[in-house]
């Protein structure tokens, strides 16, 4: 089979992603799968067109829809602009996806309680750029899970925790001169080098 170089990316349209604990949002072209299941919950925003997914023999057209975690789909959007936000289904905010959706096919969601903001946000996602993009990623969750039922969420992605620095103590090495009980002292030093700089042996 031939297959050909895909074209590069425009700049207005490189994809970003954001993460938090059991979180992460993509902004960027539709990927071409095959039909697929996933272990999360997914919110996606279609930006140029309603997004297309089949579910079994039906096919929902809609701006914006919440695909449940183990549902079999296919999203018919390759290469078109859209934003995704996946969820672990074990997380408080899981909730809150559902409850901003209005209408239902089966547990397949649609159209979001706020779906024209959502939409322009996540076209300010595709476009944001440097310390515009953290900002923008926080603000479209905001917007996405419902702002009265969210739970807050973390003031910053992932990172690493703060590490306080042990404090240091003030050792009188090498000593001035040998331990005075170098045979009684059980300080390892004392036996191994017959000087001595520790507390414990007396010698200051």
């Amino acid at each position: 089979m031939d297959v050909g170089a895909a074209p590069a990316l425009p700049q207005t349209c490189r994809p970003t992603a954001w993460l938090w604990p059991g979180q992460l949002i993509y902004a960027g072209p539709a990927f071409d799968l095959a039909p697929h299941s996933g272990s999360v919950w997914c919110v996606a925003v279609g930006i140029d067109r309603p997004l297309r997914v089949r579910v079994a023999a039906t096919e929902i057209v809609a701006a914006s829809v919440l695909i449940p975690p183990r549902t079999m789909y296919h999203l018919a959007n390759a290469g078109e602009r859209i934003v995704a936000c996946y969820l672990d289904p074990a997380s408080p905010r899981a909730e809150s996806f559902r409850q901003a959706f209005t209408k239902w096919y089966g547990e397949l969601g649609y159209h979001h309680c706020d779906e024209e903001h959502l939409i322009a946000e996540s076209s300010a996602l595709i476009g944001a750029d440097g310390d515009d993009q953290r900002s923008a990623g926080l603000t479209w969750s905001h917007r996405a899970l419902g702002a009265r039922l969210m739970p807050a969420l973390p003031r910053r992605p992932v990172g690493f925790p703060k590490i306080r620095p042990r404090r240091s103590h003030r050792v009188n090495w090498p000593p001035s001169r040998g331990c005075p009980n170098p045979d009684s002292c059980t300080c390892s030093v004392a036996r191994s080098a017959r000087v001595c700089g520790a507390i414990a042996c007396g010698y200051a």
